[in-house]
């Protein structure tokens, strides 16, 4: 998680090729993948997405990276989550989604990237207005 967050990228390949836990979460349920979220470090989120951890994973305050990505403006890391499998719609425990967290940020054009990703994902788009209203 450290080498990640602090975006040592040969630090963090040499650790998952010795077999560190990619997946695993500090005392907060923040996890690697979050924190290159929360500091914008695009390679180290593909490369994590390549070690398969549960796209959607959660920290105590039910946030996921695609929550912090769109939170702090990172389009590419949050188009990336998203085509992954993460939910844009998941709401964390203050009821905050990921397209929501990107339009309380002044960045629509990232909630309209996100809304349309999840239609595009959405078996049934008749559900989307009512699960995209949430906290935004």
């Amino acid at each position: 998680i450290l080498a990640a967050y602090n975006g040592h990228e040969e630090t963090a390949e040499a650790l998952i090729g010795a077999g560190a836990n990619s997946c695993a979460a500090d005392s907060r349920g923040n996890t690697a993948q979050m924190g290159v979220a929360f500091k914008g470090y695009d390679g180290l989120a593909k490369r994590l997405l390549e070690e398969n951890c549960p796209v959607d994973q959660t920290n105590a305050a039910g946030q996921t990276a695609l929550m912090m990505a769109a939170l702090f403006g990172r389009t590419e890391q949050a188009l990336m989550l998203v085509t992954a499998g993460a939910d844009p719609l998941l709401a964390d425990s203050a009821g905050n989604t990921a397209i929501g967290l990107a339009r309380q940020q002044g960045n629509g054009a990232l909630a309209e990237q996100l809304l349309s990703a999840d239609a595009g994902q959405e078996s049934d788009t008749a559900l989307l207005p009512e699960r995209a209203n949430g906290s935004q």
